[in-house]
Formats: C-alpha cells, structure tokens, sequence
C-alpha cells in the first residue's frame, strides 16, 4: 500500500515560492544590473541617448556617439558605441575611436606683412588656431582668416587681401600716378596718357580727357565713357616672353591701344621630329587611386553620410581613396532599409563631386569577439539590394573589398561561414566543406554586383586559389581577359605584424612568390595592426611594400608602426611610392603636319612607384592654342596598367588631326583621364606626372612642352 505524503501540498508550494523570488532577485538584481561602464576614450567628447544608472552603469541599448577633439583626426575604430548583452556578457560593441592628435612643430606660413596672434614658439598644440590680418590699407578678398592645428599640420587656406582704391581716376592725370599694386604688373601706353593693369583684371584704361576715357574693374573688359570710345580691341590681355607689340585702333580715332599681346612670330618649321627631355620631380602629386586612404566607418542606425565638404578637405590633404566601413548589424536577419541604401548613394555621390574615390567594405560587426553576420539567404539578399548602387557609381569606387563574412568582414571569425574549432576553444574559424560552398555562393554574388571594370579584393589568398581552382598566379595574357581570376585582388589588415602576418602567410615560399606574382596585375593595399619591429620597421617595410605591389595603406593604423617610420625617415618616402609614380624621361615629336593630319612620337615613361594603376585608364593627347584646348585625341593600343614598376616603357603614339583644326601652331598636352564619361573630363580623377614643370593639377594635363605646326599643304610630305 503506497502512502500519502501529506506534507507535499506544502512542501511543492513552498518550493514553487521559494523559485519564484530567486527568479524575481535574478531578474531585478542581476539581470537588471548588466550593463556597460562609462566609456572614456582619450581625445573624444562623447554623447549618449541613454543615462548612466545609480551604479555607474549604461543600460543594454545605449547608444554613445564619439567625435575626435578639434585639431584630432579620426584613426580607425567606430564613431558609435552600443551597449549590447551576449549570453552572460554584456559590452560596448564596437572598437574605440582612435584619434591622431599630433602638435604643430611651427607658426603656419603667411605673406609677410600679416599680422598673426601666433608667437614663434616650438610647438603648436592640437586645436590651437592662428588668427591673420590684412596689413594696413588692405581688405580681406579671399582665403582664411585663421588656421587650425590638426594632427600636426596647419588647415585653411592663405588670407588673401587687395589694396584698397580710395578714388576712381577721372582724368588722365590721374592716370600718370603710380599704380598702388607692383605685382604681376603690367604698363600699356596710350595717346595721351597712361594706363596700367594686371593680369587677373583691367583696373583701368583712358586715351583721352575729352571723351574717351573709360573705367571699369569688369575681367577684360572696357566700359565706354561716352559715344566716341567703344569696347577694347578684341585681342588677348596677357603678356608673353618676347611677344611682339600688336597696334590695334578702336572706334575712337583719338584712341590708340598699344598692348602686349599673345602673338609671335610665324616662321615655316623645319620637317622631322624633336626630342625633349624631363626632369623629375619630388612633389608629393595628388594623383586618384594610390596613396594613403582616409578611414570612415558608419554603423547602426545613425549612419553619418560624408559631406562634400568633409571629402573635399580629405583630397586637400592629400587622400583620393576613403576606406568606408560600413556596419549592417542591424540587418542580420532582415532586408537593408531604404533609409540606409539613400545614405550610401549620398556617400557616392557626394565622393563624384568632391573628386575621390571610395573602397567600400561591408560587414555585420567591428567588434572582436562578436562573430554574428548573416546566414547566405540574407547576406545574398542583401548583395543583391547593393548592386544597383555600386553599378551606378562604379566611376568613384576604386575597389571593393569582399567583407560581409566575419568579424571586420575579414573572412576568418564567423557564425555563418565557419564552425567551431575544438583546437582553438571552439571559436568559429573551422572551414568546412559546406562553408567554404557557402563561401563560393556569396563571392560569386560579390563579383557579379561589381562592375566589370572593378576588382574585389579578399583577405587570405588561400580562397582566390581555392575559388578559382588555380593555384598559378595571375599571368600577363591573364590580366585583362575579365576572368574571375583577373578580377580578384587582395588586401591585408595585418601587413608586418608577425613573420607571418597573422595568418597571410602559411607556407612562406610558396606565398611570397605566388602574392608577388599576382599582385602585378592586381589590387594591392591594407594597414598594419601590430608594432612588430624589426619586421614591421623601414626596411622591412618598404621591401614588402615593393614586392607586392601596394597601392594604398591606412596612415593611422597602426599608430606605432607609422611612428616609427616618420622618425626612421621612411614615412614621407613610401607615401610618394605607394601605387604608381610616373616620370617622363624623354618624349620624341613630329615637329609639324598637314592639316588633318597624323601627329605621331615617342614617350619614355619609368614607374618609380610599387605598382602600375590597377584600373582602366584613357590616353589622350591634346593640342590647345592660346590656352584654350582645340582638340583632345584618343591614343589607341596603349594601356597604362602595363606600365609596371623597374622599367622604362616606350610608349608609340599616334593621332589623326581633325580636319577642322585649323593650321596654326598648337601646344601638345598628354592627358591620363578616367575613362568613366562621367568624370572623364575631371581634373581630379586625372593622373599627373612627377617632372618639374610638366603637370598641372588645375586642369589634370601634362604640359610636354612641345609646339606642334599644323600646316595648309596639299600634299604630306610633312
């Protein structure tokens, strides 16, 4: 017989309370209080949603916004930190903001006879600002009135100021005074009296006090003082070397102009070719799709589009590629938002009109430890969703780099695309073969939202060989056939930071001559994460820069690396070399042709840099006369990705003259512009060459310094 416990009614319901007010503690005392510490990342000010409990404490979910102090440029890390609870934990996702607060080491350049708040002392502090003044009896026109201390260097432009005119000349004696400017001065003479310009204006102008005198600060231009006087002659306002003195009548009979003008002597050029030689030149060039890029990262929901403003100083100081993070961890499991996709094109197009160029990567998380990105039906829903956009702006994105798998979008922590590893504590780094099929399906997708034109690049060269089935770097009469294989670069995050570069390498021999190899006809850049001397210093650094091609790197990361490069010496040095750097040496010219003619020669061009340009690039040759371009003229069989580092190129051009250029002489440009017709007339997307007195950056040409004779002939013997 089974006996009744009578005391288990209470003992149950005793037990069930007991649960429950544990429960009850656990939720209010424990799980309440997660939450994440104050954040304190040095040379930031800070702004959170959310306030800190009585703890100290931010609740899960807030959301913190850091910016750089004035005069600190932004390193790398995240602007925005979110506190968020994984399992047990609970942390700020995200990685600090890194920020560059370098001191000025001197008073910032100015005109002498400003006047300037800045005293002559050692060093500036990040922040600090120069204040300038006019000197007396001048006003303000142009430029700006104070400088900025940012990250070591001074930023805004030169003040510029201009004599003031107290009086307006009503007479030609009044017109026989000193002029108050003396530069860039120029004295025309005139019956009866004097007059006096400049180059950027005509200030004023007179014949005679009886009715042809005129006054006028409009550009080249004469306003008639009465009926007698008409407008200037109709001829160039500028000077040249030994030009010949032009005597032109205007409608007044009493008024004689006599200028200098652009004209000189006309003499028949003697048949064949001439050959100019050039001088190279330090300058650090400002020149699209090389050098150090610019870090932007943008996440969450407050997605921060770049300015045209915010670009346009990143390309004064010297950055054409922005490296742009950007973050979808709020899209894991969902579609990316309307509002996120109208942000990005406003990046894009924001990058076209400032004149750079961006290399985008997309990734679920910054954060070490968080692994989570989206299963292969998102992500590729998500691929698909980016397409349009980067078809439409493919002009201003120079690369991009695969991302969306993994922590830092780098191919290596993933809950997607990895398993777990139990020889490394069960982290997700373990590649099956199913992952490396999931791995396959959303490259594939990659390269097909991609431009044609563009590459993607990847982080472990083990997947290009394992994506490809080859294991034979790419090879000369590979490069340009469109091929997977063609279009599939590499970066590395990771470059000197151990003899392997943290996983890079695996087999140093076979890497080293396969990257090598391969990176001569693709897509090379990256950043440093690990101050690892003697590997990561000068000379090390810069060997392995050169052998494998870099065209960009990150400046800021890592800071201790890029540190000791500027006190070795070599900083300065690899950024005049990252990419391409080209240097005219010689240039051979037919010296004149017939009208409508084949102008044809020779260009000897060396690539001093450490890789050739890895994008599709135009060669046009341009004549202009009188400053004003006649014709530009596309050279044909001629690709600028072939001029690869250590050799001189001969480059043979030939071009056929329109037949309606006129016969005249003209002034011969080369002209390396963007083949994108959306851009391909921008001074900025143009390459310039590194020689003394050749590019011009204003207009994106190359001055060759030769005259070509077009002559009205009838037959071609020239």
């Amino acid at each position: 017989m089974r006996v009744k416990n009578s005391a288990a009614p209470w003992t149950d319901s005793k037990m069930r309370i007991i649960t429950l007010a544990a429960l009850m503690f656990y939720v209010t005392v424990v799980y309440g209080k997660r939450g994440c510490p104050a954040l304190r990342i040095p040379n930031t000010t800070s702004v959170c949603n959310k306030q800190p409990r009585n703890d100290g404490k931010y609740p899960q979910n807030t959301v913190c916004t850091f910016a750089c102090n004035a005069g600190c440029e932004e390193g790398g890390g995240s602007s925005r930190r979110r506190c968020m609870g994984r399992r047990r934990r609970t942390k700020w996702h995200g990685r600090n903001l890194r920020c560059q607060c370098n001191p000025c080491n001197s008073a910032p350049s100015h005109p002498d006879g400003y006047t300037s708040n800045c005293a002559v002392q050692a060093t500036y502090p990040a922040g600090y600002t120069c204040s300038f003044t006019c000197p007396a009896g001048y006003v303000q026109v142009g430029g700006q009135a104070e400088k900025l201390c940012v990250n070591g260097r001074w930023v805004g432009n030169d003040l510029l100021c201009e004599q003031t005119m107290t009086t307006t000349p009503n007479s030609a004696e009044m017109m026989t005074t000193t002029p108050p400017i003396t530069v860039d001065e120029y004295t025309s003479t005139l019956t009866g009296c004097q007059c006096w310009f400049n180059t950027s204006r005509w200030d004023c102008a007179c014949c005679r006090p009886d009715g042809c005198q005129c006054w006028s600060d409009q550009p080249h231009r004469c306003i008639p003082c009465g009926t007698d006087c008409g407008d200037y002659p109709a001829v160039p306002w500028a000077v040249a070397n030994n030009g010949v003195a032009q005597h032109v009548a205007s409608s007044c009979p009493q008024c004689v102009w006599t200028v200098m003008a652009m004209f000189q002597p006309v003499s028949v050029p003697s048949i064949g070719f001439v050959t100019n030689t050039y001088s190279p030149s330090d300058e650090d060039l400002v020149n699209p799709e090389r050098g150090w890029w610019k870090y932007a990262a943008t996440e969450d929901e407050g997605f921060e589009v770049l300015t045209v403003s915010q670009l346009s100083t990143f390309r004064s100081e010297g950055h054409t590629l922005i490296f742009r993070y950007y973050v979808l961890d709020l899209f894991v499991h969902s579609d990316i938002s309307a509002e996120f996709l109208t942000n990005l094109q406003a990046d894009l197009q924001n990058a076209r009109a400032a004149g750079v160029k961006i290399v985008p990567r997309f990734a679920y998380t910054l954060t070490e430890g968080i692994t989570a990105d989206a299963p292969l039906p998102q992500a590729l829903s998500h691929v698909a969703q980016l397409k349009p956009y980067l078809q439409a702006y493919g002009d201003v994105i120079a690369v991009v780099q695969a991302g969306f798998v993994g922590t830092w979008g780098e191919w290596y922590y993933s809950d997607s695309y990895s398993s777990p590893d139990i020889e490394n504590d069960g982290e997700p780094v373990l590649v099956t073969d199913d992952d490396w099929a999931n791995r396959r399906t959303l490259l594939e997708a990659i390269l097909d939202a991609v431009p044609n034109e563009r590459m993607v690049q990847i982080r472990y060269m083990k997947y290009k060989r394992r994506f490809t089935g080859d294991d034979s770097p790419l090879t000369e009469s590979e490069a340009r056939s469109g091929s997977e294989k063609a279009r599939i670069g590499h970066h590395n995050d990771c470059f000197l930071a151990s003899d392997y570069d943290w996983g890079t390498f695996e087999d140093l021999p076979v890497d080293y001559a396969y990257l090598s190899a391969d990176t001569k006809y693709t897509v090379m850049g990256g950043e440093t994460c690990n101050y690892n001397p003697p590997r990561s210093s000068c000379a090390k650094a810069e060997e392995e820069l050169a052998l494998f091609h870099w065209s960009y790197l990150n400046p800021y990361f890592h800071p201790d690396i890029t540190g000791e490069w500027k006190q070795q010496g070599c900083y300065d040095r690899i950024g005049l070399h990252l990419g391409y750097r080209l240097e005219l040496v010689s240039g051979t010219y037919r010296s004149a042709v017939p009208q409508g003619g084949t102008f044809c020669g020779r260009l000897e061009i060396r690539n001093v840099g450490y890789a050739a340009p890895f994008n599709p690039r135009d060669v046009r040759i341009v004549l202009q006369q009188d400053s004003v371009i006649v014709t530009s003229l596309l050279v044909t069989g001629v690709d600028p990705r072939d001029w690869h580092p250590g050799t001189l190129h001969s480059v043979p051009i030939s071009v056929q003259l329109p037949s309606n250029v006129s016969p005249g002489s003209y002034q011969v440009f080369l002209w390396l512009s963007d083949p994108s017709p959306t851009i391909s007339d921008r001074a900025e997307f143009s390459i310039l060459l590194a020689n003394t007195g050749v590019p011009d950056p204003l207009t994106g040409l190359n001055n060759l310094g030769h005259t070509l004779q077009e002559m009205m002939v009838e037959n071609s013997i020239l």
